[in-house]
């Protein structure tokens, strides 16, 4: 069950609903999220109509209510997630793709869509220390390296086969095999 406490009152503005007058105020809300008890707490601003019952949230006290649910849950928000993939100055796609994370769940992640798994909120939390991100890109360019520098073949064995039913069954038949060897890059 949300709670509500104003906090204080501003701007004045036009009621969507019956063309009267409507102020802005901030209210202090609490409200569950996710499992097990846990409350957050936000102050959020709240469209009043001066003609009714009539009032209303924007998509302003969405974003606070999620961020506020972040915190509650002890998760990084949005905006820290942006800020760890700054410090290393790469874009969304190339952050993703250095540190093995989903573009996509970045993307959620960074806009409010999903909240953050606690094991992907830890990994990006390690990568807060630009130092420990490097030497982990590092280590991955030295092992990828290295796997190029070793020779990289596959060897398939394989029936001789035939388009033709009668040539098939007879290759089957003589076990008649082919080797393929080559290097993969």
């Amino acid at each position: 069950m949300m709670s509500r406490k104003i906090v204080s009152e501003k701007v004045e503005m036009i009621c969507p609903l019956c063309s009267g007058s409507a102020r802005e105020i901030m209210q202090e809300e609490r409200f569950p999220v996710g499992e097990g008890g846990v409350e957050a707490r936000a102050i959020v601003p709240l469209m009043v109509c001066d003609n009714g019952d009539f009032s209303w949230t924007d998509e302003r006290a969405e974003l606070i209510r999620y961020d506020a649910a972040c915190v509650a849950l002890g998760l990084l928000t949005p905006d820290e997630i942006r800020n760890i993939r700054a410090r290393y100055g790469m874009n969304r796609r190339e952050f993703a793709a250095a540190f093995k994370i989903g573009h996509a769940s970045l993307e959620r992640w960074e806009n409010r869509k999903l909240l953050i798994g606690a094991q992907s909120d830890y990994y990006l939390r390690l990568l807060q220390d630009v130092s420990a991100g490097r030497r982990l890109l590092l280590s991955a360019a030295q092992r990828q390296s290295a796997a190029m520098n070793l020779s990289n073949v596959i060897e398939v064995n394989f029936r001789a086969l035939s388009s033709q039913r009668v040539r098939l069954e007879a290759a089957m038949d003589r076990k008649d095999r082919f080797h393929l060897k080559t290097a993969v890059r």
